[in-house]
């Protein structure tokens, strides 16, 4: 149960994460700027946001195959 805990309290915290970044980012202002490296800059940045949140995402289904296999093997040992 340690672990499936781990697991579980793991994903709420990558889910905070992912959401903060989401939902509380801040306005982009550099889309409209006219300097190409202020907007360039930015873009890279959203960029790395995203495909981090991606990984976070795939890492956040490994968390739930891995739930499911505790919950499964508890089954197993406790059911005898």
């Amino acid at each position: 149960m340690f672990f499936k805990q781990k697991l579980m309290d793991w994903k709420v915290e990558i889910n905070k994460s992912n959401n903060q970044v989401l939902y509380n980012g801040e306005p982009d202002d550099n889309s409209t700027s006219a300097d190409v490296v202020d907007q360039a800059s930015s873009y890279t940045e959203k960029n790395v946001e995203m495909k981090t949140i991606n990984r976070q995402i795939k890492l956040i289904s490994k968390i739930d195959s891995a739930i499911k296999k505790i919950l499964c093997f508890l089954h197993m040992y406790f059911s005898f």
